[in-house]
């Protein structure tokens, strides 16, 4: 029996052309040069940072690989709803397009990657894999699941942080298993799904592996909020509004915080502090952005990380709390119109006092001007203390023991303040080797502590120094005392800190930093 081998193709634009429309044949090359997803994966596959200390991004692919009769069972629910009842022959089988960083010929896959004659060179070719592209049979919208590797950070140049990704997501690529930090991405196609269904999905991917929520699919999303996708014969015209998307997240049993932005409460940097502070764990946020004058121009994303300067802001001045999160100038999100991992910058200047976007961005093409409207931040429900509460917390301390006098000689405080797992702030105190004795006694206290599964974890920092990790209980409940402990490697400044804390002590019978004191914020 003859083996079938896969086409292997250099990359470039007219050879990914070829291999969509051979993967599906509705599809054309004017179709495809004006689609916004297809030049966006051509500029997405073709970028690679060559810098200083051979840092680079190893993300430029140079060849491509056809996988057909792919089975996809993201695509075969929409087709069981839909697609199998139509008259026209439509088929349930998809296609894979891969992409590998090394360049090698039909030969070397089929012999090497596959066959494993030359071993060496089967991993070289592996090791470059970048992930792949499904093709729907479809004749709009053809881009099914996308699982890609993103952009990689690089201290001091690009300093991205892709915080969404599941770290080792399994992939089975012709029977090899595959680990790629990735986040499912897929295009609109407005037949089971609109911009909030596609960009809920992706969400539930990450609340999925953070939470052990269900995974719903497209056509579920769409029934979960309430539309009209319940008749077969329908097909999405018009988005989620602003309470369907909280009820599609109720009803996975997920809590949210939601943010109206656009009505001049929020500023761009608060926006950037609950970003950061909340997508440093993983958690996927949706974020609506488009014109507030005209609603069927609004768009919703999934915010999946962010990129901080590569040089830090001047921090610490004068009657101001300096946080690390203002240092944050874009923002990485999957936008169901464009593509994964697509960037966007919060414009350091609000207009008439809204936040605004720089987005759909595509390399060497123009972009567009949006108005931040609103976000929601899917929560597990046993996470009860929101941001804001530990934020004024920090703003007392600093006031209290910076400010005043006790640290008052320091000139750089800031803040970093993020919502983690306890294992995950136990494991970074592991994973530093040490003689100094006084680490060793501050990593025995925080290992061997017991820690509710969530935690703030609000670290005061001199310049990129760490002076003192404040840990919350991100669990407790409103009337609850939720500062767990205070972690100082410097004794003296531990010791400066208990003379605050005994300073409000003989002020106040409730003790020092308690929740009573600063109207229920730590």
């Amino acid at each position: 029996m003859e083996i079938t081998k896969p086409p292997v193709l250099d990359f470039n634009e007219e050879n990914l052309i070829k291999a969509i429309m051979e993967c599906n044949p509705l599809q054309s090359e004017i179709k495809l040069k004006s689609s916004f997803t297809f030049r966006y994966l051509i500029k997405y596959f073709d970028y690679q940072y060559q810098g200083g200390n051979g840092n680079q991004d190893h993300c430029k692919a140079k060849t491509i690989v056809i996988e057909k009769n792919y089975v996809s069972e993201s695509y075969l629910e929409d087709f069981k709803f839909y697609s199998s009842t139509s008259f026209r022959n439509i088929s349930k089988f998809s296609s894979r397009i891969h992409f590998f960083h090394s360049p090698f010929n039909q030969s070397d896959f089929v012999s090497n990657a596959i066959g494993g004659i030359k071993e060496n060179k089967g991993e070289e070719i592996w090791s470059g894999y970048l992930g792949y592209v499904t093709v729907r049979p479809l004749g709009v919208s053809p881009f099914g699941v996308c699982l890609v590797k993103p952009y990689p950070y690089i201290e001091n140049v690009r300093r991205r942080y892709i915080n969404s990704v599941i770290p080792n997501l399994r992939l089975d690529v012709f029977g090899r298993q595959i680990n790629l930090p990735s986040l499912a991405f897929q295009q609109q196609d407005k037949t089971v799904g609109v911009c909030a269904t596609f960009a809920i999905w992706s969400a539930y991917h990450k609340l999925a592996h953070l939470f052990k929520t269900k995974l719903p699919s497209p056509y579920q999303i769409s029934q979960m909020a309430g539309t009209s996708l319940s008749n077969p014969n329908t097909s999405m015209i018009e988005g989620f509004d602003a309470v369907q998307i909280t009820s599609v997240l109720q009803n996975s049993d997920i809590s949210s915080l939601v943010f109206t932005l656009n009505n001049q409460e929020i500023s761009s940097g608060e926006l950037k502090e609950l970003i950061y502070s909340y997508n440093k764990s993983g958690i996927p946020i949706l974020l609506g952005y488009g014109n507030p004058e005209n609603i069927l121009d609004s768009h919703l994303v999934t915010i999946v990380g962010y990129r901080i300067k590569s040089k830090a802001s001047k921090r610490g001045f004068i009657g101001k709390t300096k946080f690390v999160a203002h240092d944050i100038f874009r923002i990485y999100s999957h936008n169901d119109m464009l593509g994964p991992f697509s960037k966007i910058d919060i414009l350091p200047q609000s207009i008439n006092g809204t936040i605004k976007l720089k987005t759909f961005q595509i390399s060497g093409e123009s972009s567009t001007i949006s108005t931040a409207m609103n976000m929601w931040i899917p929560l597990e429900k046993s996470i009860r203390v929101s941001y804001y509460r530990i934020k004024l917390a920090v703003e007392k301390i600093e006031a209290l023991i910076v400010k005043k006098q006790f640290l008052s000689s320091l000139k750089s405080i800031q803040w970093d303040i993020a919502l983690l797992r306890a294992v995950n702030y136990k494991q970074e105190y592991a994973s530093i080797s040490t003689d100094d004795q006084r680490f060793i006694n501050l990593k025995q206290k925080i290992r061997l502590f017991s820690y509710p599964k969530y935690i703030w974890l609000a670290r005061m920092m001199n310049g990129d120094d760490v002076l003192c990790d404040f840990v919350y209980d991100a669990s407790a409940l409103p009337n609850d005392n939720i500062l767990l402990q205070i972690n100082c490697l410097d004794e003296d400044l531990m010791t400066k800190i208990e003379k605050a804390r005994n300073t409000i002590k003989d002020k106040d019978d409730h003790g020092s930093f308690s929740e009573y004191q600063y109207e229920n914020t730590y």
